[in-house]
Parts: C-alpha cells; structure tokens; sequence
C-alpha cells in the first residue's frame, strides 16, 4: 500500500511538473480607444497565451498615464497629442471629428451643444479651445465617459461629440466641413510598457 502512495505521489508531482502556471497582465486603455477592435484583441492575446490572465482596465488618458507611472499597470494605450509626447511606441494617428446624427441641424441662434467627457479631458480642451479661436459659441449639454457614451448622446441627436472617427457611432456622420466647424488635433495612440 505504502509503494502504491508513493506512485502516486511521484505521478502527481510529474504532472504538476509539466503544468503552466497562469500570468496575470494588468493594461489600461483610454476610454476614447475602446471600439469595435477590443473583441478581436482580447481573442488574439487570449490564442497567443490561453494561460494568461487579463486584467483590463478602461479610464481616461491622463489616469491610465498616471496609474503606468505609478507601477499599477504592466501596459498602457494612451491618447497623446503631438504637442505633449513623452514616451513609448506610437501606434497610429487618431483623427477626431465633429460627430452627429445624419438627421441633426444646428438650432438658429443657439450656441452648439456638445457632448464631452468634462473639463479634465484633454480632447474637450482642444475641442472648445478650436471652438473659442472661430468665435463659435458652444455648450455642454451631455457629459460621460468614454466613446461609446458620448456617441449614444450623438446618435440620438442630443448634442455633438468629438469622437475618433473610427468609433463613430452608426447613423452618424461628421458635420465639421457642412457646419464650417473648425478642424480638430490628431492625438497619438501610444503604447507604453515595460518600465515607467
């Protein structure tokens, strides 16, 4: 009986030998960059590493910024204008736009109303900042976070958003050029990862 324990103690420890252990990746993504290419990341990096666990998480560019250079995130995707560069590998050149609905007109003599994600988000500034220097007048009307909230606001016809023009929302459009609204910064995507 003894040998047959040890057997199976040697057994279970052979096995235990060849096991994998999971990896944990903790990456932050700027709210503004969450679109329609999340699923296919996740599914290629989940292939690449089926042990790998993965810790996302989603806030504006500045949070994750500051949440890499504390050392919480192993990775970060970032928007940063060109003017602003610090580090890390540029990706792509985010093109923003005056977004929304196909069937939204200005009211006459109303200032433009804008959806934002507040007065910390570096995209609002540039955006009422281009705004200002035309002597357009404007007003938040919406405030939230991320893409996909500022484009809800959008699609129903709320109030204007300043989107990357990849997440636009379907049944939107981008009115600057028809309105004669004033162009928009391109701002970086850029990776950041390993040490901050």
């Amino acid at each position: 009986m003894e040998s047959a324990r040890e057997l199976v103690g040697a057994s279970e420890r052979a096995i235990a030998s060849f096991e994998v252990k999971q990896r944990r990746l903790v990456i932050g993504i700027s709210h503004q960059l969450v679109g329609s290419e999340l699923p296919g990341l996740l599914l290629w990096m989940t292939e690449h590493d089926p042990n790998l666990v993965i810790e996302l998480r989603v806030a504006g560019s500045n949070e994750m910024l500051k949440a890499y250079n504390d050392g919480v995130l192993d990775a970060a995707l970032v928007l940063q204008s060109e003017d602003s560069r610090r580090s890390g590998e540029v990706l792509f050149a985010e093109s923003f736009a005056w977004i929304a609905a196909a069937r939204w007109q200005p009211r006459a003599g109303q200032p433009l109303p804008l959806s934002t994600q507040g007065e910390t988000c570096s995209i609002r500034t540039a955006a009422v900042r281009a705004l200002d220097s035309a002597g357009i007048a404007w007003t938040e009307v919406f405030i939230g976070k991320g893409a996909a909230v500022l484009g809800a606001a959008a699609t129903i016809g709320l109030a204007v958003a300043v989107l990357p023009k990849r997440a636009a929302p379907s049944g939107t459009i981008d009115i600057g050029h028809d309105l004669s609204l004033p162009p928009l910064p391109t701002h970086e995507v850029v990776l950041l990862f390993g040490a901050p």
